[in-house]
């Protein structure tokens, strides 16, 4: 697992060679190679926040997190996925968020630290399915909880952290408790139609 301090100048990289109009999900994939599964699971997290973007950033966080579960280390996307254009000052403002998300919970992490144990990779990749699909709900600002629950488990994923993932993982509980309710109100609401 990489650590937020290796992964801060990987997305400074990104982040200065970012010159067209728009770039597609592939070229960002690709310009963060090497990197973990993990870091581009933040990005698309925070790409979840953006207006209209959560359809496509929840379908590419579904895809990586299946991959995470059934070929671990493999970072592809669907190429469907990959064609899709988002500009470039979205990407930059995606990039300077998750730096500094990665900066922030750095400060948290200390070098004397509980490290996620690897059996729990499967369970995290799951959840992390869970919550990109959950960002696909027709449901406005219904993104917003799994976006962030899916951000906060991205961060303690890279930072390696087990107090992290104890936190971020009630946050993703409470981000699925939260999403049920949402649609179980509409389905009541349009059952009594």
């Amino acid at each position: 697992m990489h650590h937020g301090q290796h992964a801060v100048p990987a997305l400074e990289r990104v982040s200065e060679s970012l010159s067209d109009d728009s770039v597609s999900l592939g070229w960002l994939c690709t310009a963060l190679e090497g990197q973990a599964t993990y870091l581009l699971l933040l990005v698309f997290a925070l790409i979840g926040l953006l207006p209209g973007a959560c359809i496509v950033a929840g379908v590419a966080m579904f895809a990586l997190s299946a991959g995470l579960v059934l070929s671990p280390g493999a970072t592809r996307l669907p190429q469907v996925l990959a064609a899709r254009q988002i500009t470039s000052g979205q990407t930059r403002y995606v990039l300077k968020h998750a730096i500094h998300a990665l900066r922030f919970a750095g400060s948290f992490a200390s070098k004397k630290r509980l490290t996620i144990p690897a059996f729990l990779q499967l369970p995290i990749g799951v959840l992390m399915a869970v919550l990109g699909m959950l960002m696909l709900m027709p449901i406005p600002l219904s993104n917003l909880p799994p976006a962030l629950a899916a951000i906060a488990l991205s961060l303690a994923l890279i930072e390696d952290s087990a107090l992290l993932l104890l936190i971020a993982g009630s946050g993703a509980l409470a981000a699925i408790a939260l999403s049920a309710q949402m649609g179980l109100m509409i389905a009541h609401g349009i059952a009594s139609l």
